[in-house]
Order: C-alpha cells, then sequence, then structure tokens
C-alpha cells in the first residue's frame, strides 16, 4: 500500500470517528444484539460451536475448487487436530476480535491458511507472522518493526493490524468479503486490476469470475473448504478435537527492560512457552523501554508477579555509553562481559571502529546475573517442534547462501536462526561467516508401501501430510502410489 493511500486512509478513518450523531432505534437494536453476541461468545464452552453458529459466508455454491480442499481435510484427519494444536494459545483473542469488530468468524481461520498458526511463519518474499504481513503493509497500519522488536509477529499488535487492513479492504471492495480476502493474499492492486479487465470485456466481477493468480484461486476456496468442514465435520468423516474456548494467556506490564531467560525464570515456565507467547521480540531481552508488554500463562501470572517483586528491577538491561579516550570495543567488551558481535549489532557497526565522544549501547549485567541463566535448546522454533532428538551444528555460510536458503536446508525457521545466533535478517549473512543450526535430521525418503496414506505416513515420521505435499511439491493425496520415493522432513 502505497503512502498516499496509508494517508487517504487515515484521513477517512478520522472524519469517521470525529462525525457525531444519535444512534436511532434500530442501531440501539443492532448494539443491543451485538452486545448479546459478546456475552455468548465469552460462556460458550467451545471454539467449534461458536464459530458454527456464527459463520457469516454462507450462501455460496460449492465448487470443485472448495470440493477438492474438502476432500484433502477428509483425506488428512491429522491436519486439523495439528492447526488446533498450534492455535490453542491464540484463537481465544483472536475470536474475541473478530467478534468486537463485528468480523464473520470465518476470518478467524485466517491464519490457519496464512501460517498453520505459526507465528515464526516467514515467507520468500518477506511476510512474516501469524497474519502473514508485508513489511510495508503492517507499517501503515501502524506496526512497530525494529531490531528489538518485529509487530508482525506479536498476536496482539498484528491481529489488530489485520483487522484494520481487511476492514478497509472490506469497504474498498464494496464489502465483498471474497474479494477482500482475495486482495489480502494477492494485494488490492491485482484485484482491481482483474475487475477491471472483467468490466472491460462486460464480464461478472465476483470472485469466482476473475482471472487472478493460482495461489489466490486456491486461498480463498481453502478458507471456504475449512470452514464447511468445521460446520459440518460428520458428513466429511472427520472427528474435531476438543477445542476449549478459556483465555490462554495473561497480559502483564514490565516497566524496564528484561532478559526473557529471566522472565521465563520468574514465571517458572519454559523459555519456549516465553517465545510462543512473544514472538514479537527480535533478541534476547526487551528493548531499553520504560514499558514493556509481556505475554504469560493465565496461571503463571500470579507467580511472575511475585517473583518479579522480589527483584532489584530498577536499571536497563542495556544502557547507553559516551566513548572515552582509550577505549575500544575489546576493552568494552571485557568490561561489560558482553561479545564484542553484540555490541557491534545492537549498534549496527559495520567495523571495529570508534570514535571519542560517540553513544552506543551496551548491555550490561547490572540488575540480574546473566551467567547464571541457562538458555534452553529453543525446540519450539523447529517446525516440528514436539520432543525429539535435535542436533546442533555449526554451519559455515557459503556464496549465495541467504537467510531463507539456510532455513529451507534445515527446515527451521528464520526466527530461530536469529535466535540461536543473535543476528538479524536485516543484515545479509557473510561468506564463511559461522553459525549455529539446532535441528531435527531428516530422514532422506521414504517407500510408499501397499495401503500407506499421507496420513499414515506423516504420523509413522512425526510430520504432517500437509508437509509431505509441500515437500514434494504434490498436488494432492492422489498423487501417491506404491513403491513411489518421497522426500521426508521428520
Amino acid at each position: 500500500m502505497s503512502i498516499l493511500k496509508n494517508i487517504s486512509l487515515v484521513c477517512f478513518s478520522v472524519l469517521i470517528l470525529s462525525s457525531c450523531k444519535v444512534l436511532n432505534d434500530d442501531e440501539h437494536s443492532k448494539n443491543s444484539k451485538h452486545r448479546n453476541k459478546a456475552k455468548k461468545f465469552k460462556n460458550e464452552k467451545c471454539v467449534w460451536t461458536y464459530l458454527r453458529n456464527n459463520f457469516e459466508l454462507n450462501g455460496i455454491s460449492i465448487t470443485k475448487e472448495i470440493e477438492d480442499h474438502t476432500n484433502w481435510i477428509s483425506k488428512n484427519p491429522t491436519y486439523i487436530r495439528q492447526l488446533v494444536e498450534r492455535a490453542t494459545p491464540y484463537i481465544h483473542h483472536i475470536i474475541q476480535q473478530m467478534q468486537e469488530n463485528k468480523f464473520p468468524a470465518e476470518i478467524a481461520l485466517l491464519p490457519m491458511i496464512e501460517s498453520d498458526f505459526n507465528p515464526f511463519a516467514h515467507s520468500h518474499p518477506g511476510a512474516a507472522g501469524l497474519w502473514q504481513m508485508m513489511p510495508g503493509t503492517a507499517t501503515g497500519f501502524g506496526v512497530k518493526q525494529n531490531w528489538w522488536y518485529d509487530g508482525r509477529r506479536d498476536l496482539i499488535d498484528s491481529t489488530k493490524a489485520a483487522i484494520d487492513y481487511l476492514r478497509y479492504l472490506h469497504k474498498f471492495f464494496g464489502e465483498d468479503w471474497l474479494l477482500a480476502l482475495a486482495a489480502y493474499n494477492s494485494g488490492e492492486g491485482t484485484i482491481k486490476k482483474a475487475m477491471k479487465k472483467n468490466i472491460a470485456k462486460g464480464m461478472s466481477v465476483d470472485f469466482w469470475s476473475l482471472e487472478i493468480p493460482k495461489e489466490t484461486q486456491k486461498y480463498v476456496p481453502r478458507l471456504l473448504a475449512l470452514a464447511l468442514v468445521i460446520k459440518n465435520p460428520e458428513k466429511y468423516n472427520i472427528k474435531l478435537p476438543e477445542f476449549n474456548n478459556q483465555p490462554y494467556f495473561g497480559v502483564v506490564t514490565v516497566n524496564s527492560q528484561i532478559d526473557l531467560n529471566v522472565a521465563a525464570n520468574l514465571a517458572e515456565i519454559k523459555i519456549s512457552e516465553i517465545f510462543k507467547l512473544n514472538p514479537g521480540y527480535n533478541r534476547w531481552l526487551t528493548a531499553p523501554n520504560k514499558k514493556n508488554r509481556l505475554l504469560l500463562p493465565i496461571k503463571k501470572v500470579a507467580i511472575f508477579k511475585n517473583n518479579f517483586n522480589k527483584v532489584s528491577k530498577n536499571k536497563n538491561l542495556s544502557k547507553k555509553y559516551k566513548i572515552k579516550k582509550g577505549d575500544s570495543l575489546i576493552s568494552l567488551a571485557k568490561k561489560f562481559n558482553t561479545p564484542v558481535q553484540i555490541i557491534k549489532d545492537i549498534n549496527h557497526l559495520k567495523s571495529d571502529f570508534i570514535k571519542i565522544n560517540q553513544e552506543i549501547i551496551l548491555p550490561t549485567n547490572q540488575t540480574y546475573d546473566m551467567n547464571q541463566i541457562k538458555i534452553e535448546n529453543p525446540n519450539f522454533f523447529n517446525r516440528n517442534h514436539k520432543k525429539c532428538p535435535i542436533k546442533k551444528v555449526t554451519y559455515e555460510i557459503k556464496k549465495n547462501d541467504t537467510f531463507a536458503k539456510v532455513s529451507k536446508k534445515f527446515n527451521v525457521t528464520i526466527a530461530a536462526i536469529e535466535f540461536w545466533n543473535k543476528i538479524s535478517h536485516h543484515r545479509p549473512l557473510k561468506l564463511k561467516q559461522k553459525i549455529i543450526i539446532w535441528y531435527k535430521k531428516a530422514k532422506k525418503s521414504h517407500i510408499v508401501k501397499s495401503g500407506e496414506t499421507l496420513s499414515i505416513i506423516a504420523r509413522k515420521y512425526n510430520t504432517s501430510a500437509m508437509n509431505i505435499l509441500r515437500m514434494n511439491n504434490l498436488r494432492s493425496v492422489n498423487f501417491i502410489r506404491t513403491g513411489q520415493k518421497l522426500k521426508i522432513h521428520a
């Protein structure tokens, strides 16, 4: 979205918000109905029941594209179970935001299509987070992205931005949700261009009539198919797993910078749980702000507050330092017990050269003893993060290597590589640079046996049928046959 469009959108929003009027009886009735729905959501015990009762994209004919996806889901029963497992920490908040903004309940399923509910998902074009937002789009809707933090991965910030963007697209395309969803996937310009082309030919401009990218042609039907299966699981021979509707996390405000390993210890949880709920933080510690937000498992909030009140929290974990005569990066690294590379990364220094009176940021150990904090192997970052043996390797960067290529090579996320090595994907990898990778060793291949299905093979290797399809560039489960060799990332 261009800056001009962003400004227009902001101005339009201000005009709407600044115009006051008296609600008529019908509007009072609508608001009352909305409040009743809010109460219903709060009291509903099952996510599935709430979704079924609030799906709004009805009356759509079941096309071949939708049918293909419902058939795929019915033949891969583990698919929804794995989605539920990943969605559990986030779904209550997302559904609540959909309901409060009067969005169709189907939109709450969008992260299942966008990212498989993986907040660390990162596409090659540069989209990130549950909602797979591009940097420019996120910035246009007020999402912060800096060295310390990427709000596209934060649950609260990204969900708000996605709702704002979808609301804009919904209005832009005449309140047609299918066109809005298509534009969310491929951009408003792409959809608008396809509509103009159809208008010139005297053709319809509904979603199903447009000539749009193949990915988008499949994108909307996938969402509609998922909603159909959830609405009538018996019809598609799917047994939906238990999906309780209850808050998973609570929000605490820390009035200082804090090391995330320390936060995990204070909350008495694993570091993987901290990053699962706070994936927006790019570093091992929060930004040196006066206030930092942390999401914690709801049952651990009181424990964290009690433990946090017992430790000193008057000083930040990083501070500004003015270079003095005789200072060097090596001497400062020794003085503050911090690797030289960390100092260079924090301050975006391209060389070891520093000059007198230059101000830089230095991490400090003044609040907590960092040496006593052990960093757990962050299995959560691994795409297949269930308990399993993982291998640590030191990988030397080769010519033409990028974060995306290394990520794909080891089947780990870019966020994981950043975390393990305290580096940022905003700075290119250097030739012969050595980085640490934790990964689950992949089995090279599997020979399909008689009677085997993708679901059976996926369970055997503790992965998903969807992953096998993607790894082997297969379009559907019908493309496997006895004796076929499949690549497997277990």
